[in-house]
């Protein structure tokens, strides 16, 4: 028996003899040396006065994947947990389109897990009691990105032990992003729970509703950056309703909390039992969040500027946002008005190639930086073509 590749024997193996009617399997080996499409073969070396040799190849040409693990059924694996337990620092776990009733406890560091798509990559936990939909623990330099993550649920009062969609528990330098966490409830469960020794995470473009709370910063400290999320009418799931809502922050220092939507959650969108030092701003200091609830104008109070898309009354919102944003957020939207159209792209050729070097880079050139790299540019140009002409409702598709 041999195993070829085009046409030479990378390996085999001797069977001695074989009875009419027997079955024998043999396994046979080789290490590709690089990534690309192979034509290998296993052939059955024809023995003495053999009549029909037609039979006794079989080909197929085989695509390496060198750092990627393909989940899915007609996956050599068939959960997100047998590929996590096999892989190595570096790799890469694709989740192809299903509904996956597991528990994925991430412990390596350095994984990318990919869903094929957000709507369609579906992590259930069926509503069992004390779930996560991933529970990372302990690790660094993972990223989770477009799966749903549904039906968690917890039955444990106490914000320190939360149940959630993802859970982060004493984890830096990982992403989530591009997400959508729903329906994951009861007593204190979170959409997205960061808690104890959390830091420079990034959670972001993440669509999170319908949760007991939407996101829980419990004792964490340290630049973790939620932004450019969609928080919308969290606050479900029976249990009671103290702190309970859109986010819930505990004892948590240095954090950069900017450009969410805070739509319409239920009894709070803010339980903020913290520090002042947490930033409800970006990078320049020229924009915050948008509130659903938040009522005040854009006139100019108080010495500010009249007409940017930042309120000026009413401040700070919710005890914190001193820039709260006067139309929803989406990429792309320099004016503030929960539209990307031509007053935006206006706005980017007004500020094109300006750096905080100019005088007025933060009275109005700032906010064109949407990348915020320090300069006005293609890059920025860019992502007002990406979402052009849409509106935050259509971004976020609500």
């Amino acid at each position: 028996m041999q195993l070829l590749v085009g046409a030479a024997v990378k390996n085999s193996t001797v069977i001695s003899s074989l009875n009419s009617g027997e079955t024998k399997t043999v396994s046979l080996s080789w290490a590709p040396p690089s990534q690309k499409t192979y034509n290998v073969s296993s052939c059955i070396v024809p023995v003495n006065n053999e009549i029909d040799p037609s039979d006794n190849i079989k080909s197929a040409n085989v695509t390496t994947e060198k750092g990627i693990i393909r989940v899915g059924a007609s996956q050599r694996y068939k959960t997100i947990q047998e590929a996590v337990d096999a892989a190595r620092a570096g790799d890469t776990i694709m989740v192809a389109n299903g509904i996956y009733a597991e528990v994925v406890n991430v412990y390596k560091n350095f994984l990318t897990l990919n869903g094929e798509n957000k709507k369609s990559t579906i992590i259930d936990c069926k509503g069992v009691i004390d779930t996560w939909g991933f529970a990372i623990v302990g690790v660094a330099h993972v990223q989770v990105s477009g799966f749903t993550i549904r039906n968690a649920r917890g039955e444990i009062h106490d914000p320190s032990i939360q149940h959630s969609g993802i859970l982060l528990y004493n984890v830096h330098h990982s992403m989530l992003t591009n997400n959508i966490i729903a329906n994951n409830y009861y007593y204190q469960v979170s959409g997205i729970c960061l808690t104890y020794l959390c830091w420079n995470n990034t959670i972001e473009n993440n669509t999170i509703k319908f949760n007991r709370i939407g996101i829980t910063l419990y004792k964490v400290h340290q630049t973790n950056i939620i932004r450019g999320n969609l928080i919308m009418q969290n606050g479900f799931g029976g249990g009671i309703v103290e702190k309970c809502g859109g986010m819930f922050l505990y004892q948590t220092l240095n954090n950069s909390i900017y450009h969410n939507n805070f739509v319409n959650n239920l009894y709070y969108q803010l339980i903020n039992d913290d520090s002042p030092s947490n930033q409800w701003c970006g990078r320049w200091g020229v924009s915050g969040n948008y509130w659903s609830d938040y009522n005040g104008t854009d006139n100019g109070s108080g010495g500010r500027i009249a007409g940017n898309g930042i309120g000026d009354t009413n401040l700070p919102h919710q005890g914190v946002d001193y820039h709260p944003l006067m139309g929803g957020w989406l990429p792309g939207d320099i004016t503030h008005d929960g539209r990307v159209d031509a007053s935006d792209l206006g706005r980017i050729a007004y500020s094109w190639y300006k750096t905080p070097e100019d005088s007025d880079w933060y009275t109005w050139h700032a906010h064109a930086d949407l990348n915020e790299d320090g300069i006005v540019d293609a890059a920025d140009l860019a992502i007002v073509g990406s979402n052009w002409y849409k509106t935050w409702q259509q971004y976020w598709e609500i």
